[in-house]
């Protein structure tokens, strides 16, 4: 029974790396490959969505005025600025381990 189990954690080539490690890879290879997939399309999604936005400044076909503007604006800056934080705060819990 012994045997079987180290078979099991051993790569078939014989070199000493478990096989779990490569599961491991494989699952933050897929877990890179969906970030990339969703990233792309929502960054795209929004960059699209600013566009439409940019058309609202047609004074010929909208009215509005500065305060309008600036709520618009500081509204997505502030989510930018939430969005961002959230990247950041994930990069710091990772370094928030000490070494001794």
């Amino acid at each position: 029974m012994e045997e079987e189990t180290q078979e099991y954690w051993e790569e078939p080539t014989g070199m000493d790396q478990p096989v779990h490690e490569e599961q491991a890879d494989d699952k933050t290879s897929s877990k890179q490959e969906k970030f990339k997939e969703l990233a792309t399309k929502r960054t795209n999604d929004i960059c699209h969505r600013i566009q439409q936005l940019g058309k609202l400044a047609n004074r010929n076909a909208y009215a509005y005025d500065d305060q309008q503007v600036n709520l618009i604006f500081s509204t997505i800056e502030e989510q930018l600025r939430l969005a961002k934080g959230k990247f950041q705060e994930a990069g710091e819990t990772q370094k928030s381990f000490i070494t001794l």
